[in-house]
């Protein structure tokens, strides 16, 4: 089985589905973490429901990529 990570950045439909699906066994994977850059992403509070974990990525000061300080703090978390 393969643990899988979500990017969402929205209401997290999606993120809902691929999270039900693994826990029913429907599909063969293990969510492991729901990432956004959206702090008010709906797909991390239905994480958190579903008791996966959640992580809020602030991007910095430039929105399409990470600092390198910041993408380090990142990757170690992982």
């Amino acid at each position: 089985m393969f643990t899988i990570g979500i990017l969402a950045s929205g209401k997290g439909s999606n993120a809902k589905v691929l999270i039900e699906e693994a826990k029913t066994g429907n599909i063969p994977v293990r969510v492991g973490l729901v990432a956004s850059d959206n702090p008010d992403a709906g797909a991390l509070e239905i994480a958190r429901k579903a008791g996966v974990p959640s992580l809020y990525i602030d991007p910095g000061k430039y929105r399409t990529f990470l600092e390198v300080r910041r993408e380090n703090e990142y990757a170690a978390r992982l």
